[in-house]
């Protein structure tokens, strides 16, 4: 990760207090200083550090829900300007995101995915099989088909958040690294500052952007945030003459072009959830994935048991969960790993001499509908939550954080915000949304 370091003086008292740098919490930062509010951004570990740094760095619009489709056109056009807003080159090309169909039903799907959101700007084209080989020279099959976006694109994970991060600090935000929030403290009823493993800091507004640690800070405030935590493994190969430019799915497989030159190859699906209390606590909200085809893994392990012990409840004058694990490095799954390198070899001969240069593994935060939420917490007037992107955040980062800067500002319309509401998930609005990517 790029590193960013804490400002050497921390504030008695700040407009708004961000948990989480990632990149929601960066990028909240870093349009709240646009509009002129005093912001602190704390982060238990480093910035980024987690799944904002972890992930595969596409930005694509394709086979966005629908809910978050306008959003992720914003971000397009906020990671094209990313170099002119930022001060830094974070890596975003436009190089295109293909999904290859094996079959009929496959291209079906995505085409009525397409006709679905094109109205809402949306573009991409259908391709035929004859169209994929052109897409693909040298692959040791063939396809029925594809959708092709070809502005959809990526960028590097490891300079993003901290690029928004350093961004917002030039423009004054305090940072504060390794700094845990504990809780927060009311007056007359709202926000009215929150305590750290640091120090109290008096703010009129809390944006919780703690990825897929939020559901516990909150839970300890008796709000009820539905969350899981699923974890992907993913490596990178070493740079070499290759070829292919967009980015794949599809078959078996998941490939992307890095700036370094090597490919992020992984298998597509095998995405592991650790049972712990969270699984049983949630488990009505997140019965409807108990038959759908997520391709994700139930396990127990240590980790389950772990679980048990981790705290529901604390004192701000105690030791937080967040002070215990600064950073979640969960273990590689090495045969998953192996096995997706198998797969896209089979398919594009390319990687079958590729050498891996780096394997690591992230956790992905996860709501019942695979859509984030966006939204004021009611029964604390000034608590925000931005969380739970579910796979999906860093591409559409940029704009989730100028939405959350809004909301907190009180300028976001309500059109905006509806489809991210908290309240979804227990006024039986919930729509269930795509598997995770």
């Amino acid at each position: 990760m790029d590193s960013v370091a804490s400002n050497p003086d921390r504030p008695a008292e700040v407009d708004v207090v961000i948990i989480g740098g990632g990149i929601v919490g960066a990028a909240t930062a870093f349009f709240l200083r646009r509009q002129g509010r005093s912001v602190l951004l704390c982060e238990k570990g480093i910035i980024g550090g987690e799944q904002s740094g972890r992930n595969l760095g596409w930005c694509r619009t394709l086979g966005r829900d629908l809910r978050e489709l306008p959003l992720m056109l914003e971000a397009m056009e906020i990671w094209d300007r990313s170099e002119e807003l930022l001060g830094a080159d974070v890596g975003f090309r436009r190089n295109g995101v293909i999904y290859l169909c094996n079959n009929e039903q496959e291209l079906a799907k995505n085409s009525e995915w397409l006709k679905s959101a094109e109205p809402l700007g949306a573009k991409a084209e259908v391709l035929d099989s004859v169209e994929v080989a052109a897409l693909l020279p040298g692959a040791a099959r063939s396809w029925h088909g594809a959708v092709y976006a070809k502005a959809d694109g990526c960028a590097e994970p490891q300079l993003a958040a901290p690029a928004f991060a350093r961004a917002a600090q030039r423009a004054g935000a305090f940072i504060s690294i390794g700094d845990a929030v504990r809780g927060i403290e009311t007056s007359a009823g709202r926000v009215s500052a929150v305590v750290t493993e640091k120090g109290t800091v008096k703010c009129g507004a809390v944006v919780v952007a703690g990825g897929v640690w939020s559901s516990q800070f909150l839970g300890n405030l008796r709000v009820r945030f539905p969350q899981l935590a699923v974890v992907t493994s993913a490596q990178s190969t070493q740079a070499g003459e290759t070829p292919l430019t967009p980015s794949l799915t599809g078959s078996g497989f998941i490939t992307r072009k890095r700036v370094d030159g090597g490919y992020n190859v992984l298998r597509y699906g095998g995405e592991i959830h650790t049972i712990t209390p969270s699984s049983f606590r949630f488990l009505w909200d997140f019965r409807h994935l108990a038959f759908a085809d997520t391709g994700v893994k139930l396990r127990v392990s240590g980790a389950s048991f772990k679980g048990f012990q981790w705290k529901r409840s604390w004192r701000n004058d105690q030791k937080s969960p967040f002070e215990t694990v600064r950073m979640w490095d969960p273990p590689i799954d090495e045969a998953n790993l192996e096995s997706g390198l198998k797969i896209a070899s089979a398919a594009l001969p390319m990687f079958a001499k590729a050498k891996v240069a780096h394997k690591w593994a992230g956790v992905i935060d996860v709501t019942p509908d695979a859509v984030p939420v966006i939204s004021p917490i009611a029964a604390i007037p000034g608590l925000f939550l931005s969380s739970g992107y579910s796979g999906h955040g860093f591409g559409i980062g940029p704009a989730a954080g100028r939405l959350t800067a809004d909301m907190v500002a009180g300028t976001a319309r309500p059109d905006e915000l509806a489809p991210y509401r908290l309240e979804r998930f227990s006024d039986g609005s919930i729509k269930p949304g795509p598997a995770v990517r």
